[in-house]
């Protein structure tokens, strides 16, 4: 308690109750700043829902408690962008090196800095940070059996799945969040025209896939993440898709041949029976060969005819039922 206070005749629970006001409203202004920028950022990666719904404060608030110590810091009027970068994803900088390789020019008259120009992009560092903002709570990674990447959305307490195509558009708004964020004594053109060319984004997210690489079992057992995919809730299997699969669908059966093809049909009209998340081709081939080797002792084979007569990798001995 303040000479001040005193001498405006307050009390110490006066005081108390003013601060503890104080307190309340400033961790609600920190909440909602912090929300509209998480809101902002998952709305560039959530698909356009034909009904939104609206903010569950509930949700808000559990998802506050998890980021409210943890540092998120916005910074403008920078005469270099990669202080911007640096600043707001430091592990980043300290993993990968300086975001930016910058020209600067000799330094004006009365003490001021030059002009700034972005010569060279760290592919690396731009990449790491497509892992999302961890002052935000945010997390993307990529997981290789599907090869798509996910992101957590606390509206669902949830993985969903984002395509290609839109990890490449946040790729391109962190470019222009920087850009906006210098002064007028840094050329922002390489920021927002250069570097935000298709192709060389398109350059980056296939370098994401590498360096957000997730297990393959992220999404499987006692300490797997949940999934939201097309409305459903999809909890963590103790097993993988592939696995189900072949417990539940292939069945051994003498003087019957499997193709890989039809396999690969009958999982396909599995997981969307069961509404389940589709393993990628390549990913499926080589999972379901190595269940069915450990569960029927079968290795795969390249002399399975087809449909067509032609030979191609399959099973003999097996075949699937109805799903």
């Amino acid at each position: 308690m303040s000479f001040r206070d005193m001498d405006q005749g307050k009390t110490s629970i006066q005081v108390n109750k003013q601060k503890q006001h104080e307190a309340a409203m400033a961790r609600r202004d920190d909440m909602a700043r912090k929300w509209r920028e998480s809101e902002r950022i998952l709305g560039i990666l959530r698909p356009i829902q034909p009904h939104p719904e609206p903010v569950n404060h509930e949700i808000m608030s559990d998802w506050y408690i998890t980021v409210e110590k943890r540092s998120f810091v916005t910074v403008t009027g920078v005469n270099r962008p990669s202080e911007w970068f640096h600043t707001r994803y430091p592990e980043i900088a300290e993993k990968f090196g300086p975001a930016l390789l910058e020209e600067v020019k000799e330094s004006l008259p009365f003490g001021m800095s030059g002009r700034c120009t972005p010569v060279l992009l760290n592919k690396d560092f731009l990449a790491a940070t497509l892992g999302g903002d961890q002052g935000l709570g945010h997390q993307i990674v990529f997981y290789p059996p599907e090869k798509c990447f996910y992101f957590y959305d606390p509206r669902v307490l949830a993985f969903c799945p984002a395509i290609d195509e839109k990890i490449q558009l946040w790729a391109s708004n962190l470019l222009v969040k920087a850009a906006e964020a210098c002064s007028h004594r840094v050329n922002t053109r390489p920021l927002l025209d250069d570097f935000r060319k298709p192709a060389f984004l398109r350059g980056i997210v296939k370098l994401a896939r590498t360096i957000l690489q997730a297990e393959n079992t992220f999404f499987e057992g006692e300490h797997g993440k949940a999934r939201y995919i097309d409305g459903m809730l999809v909890k963590p299997s103790d097993r993988s898709t592939c696995h189900l699969f072949v417990n539940k669908v292939i069945a051994g059966t003498p003087g019957v041949m499997l193709p890989m093809s039809d396999a690969h049909t009958k999982y396909v009209e599995f997981c969307r029976f069961e509404q389940l998340p589709e393993m990628a081709p390549a990913e499926f081939k080589k999972s379901v060969s190595k269940i069915v080797e450990e569960t029927y002792s079968k290795k795969l084979r390249h002399d399975i005819p087809d449909q067509s007569g032609k030979h191609q990798h399959g099973w003999a001995g097996l075949s699937c039922l109805n799903v």
